[in-house]
């Protein structure tokens, strides 16, 4: 299984490497301790990126552990493995109650957007193309080595202090 770094992550799903980063200390998204990251990684950072143009932090967080817990990333990128098929798979946000819902069907699409008793605001975003693309990008610029071994985060501490003369 191949992996990428985070800073070709980063250029992939197309945000500052920051952004990225913040997302991971907002909880929106799980960073590899590593730094190497798979395709597990893209598809949760294109899922987030896309929910994130249109809701608020929390909303995101909240919709992100929603799909974690209902349909686990790794389903998702099950469907989208082969960049050569194009899998169905929709991001409806629902602009009235903040919130974001992964489609797998046409059916799934419909019953998030339509709601017979009163009028709803939605935003459908097909992922299943933006997925295909990313994937294609993954293969082309993947590592197939050994993962590096986890690392810490940060600067490193300062070296032991020197004195000069007549200091």
């Amino acid at each position: 299984m191949g992996w990428i770094y985070e800073a070709t992550l980063a250029k992939l799903v197309d945000v500052p490497r920051s952004t990225y980063q913040s997302w991971d200390s907002e909880d929106l998204v799980q960073r590899a301790d590593s730094g190497a990251c798979t395709k597990l990684h893209v598809v949760e950072a294109l899922i987030c990126r896309t929910a994130r143009a249109h809701l608020s932090i929390n909303a995101t967080r909240n919709g992100m552990h929603k799909v974690r817990e209902d349909h686990g990333l790794e389903q998702i990128v099950d469907l989208v493995r082969d960049p050569k098929k194009v899998a169905f798979i929709d991001l409806v946000v629902n602009k009235d109650q903040s919130a974001f819902t992964l489609c797998l069907t046409e059916r799934e699409v419909i019953q998030e957007v339509r709601d017979p008793l009163r009028p709803r605001l939605s935003l459908v975003a097909p992922l299943g193309r933006m997925f295909a693309d990313a994937m294609t990008v993954f293969d082309n610029e993947a590592n197939h080595g050994p993962q590096p071994s986890a690392r810490k985060r940060g600067r490193p501490p300062k070296a032991a202090v020197i004195r000069l003369r007549g200091g």
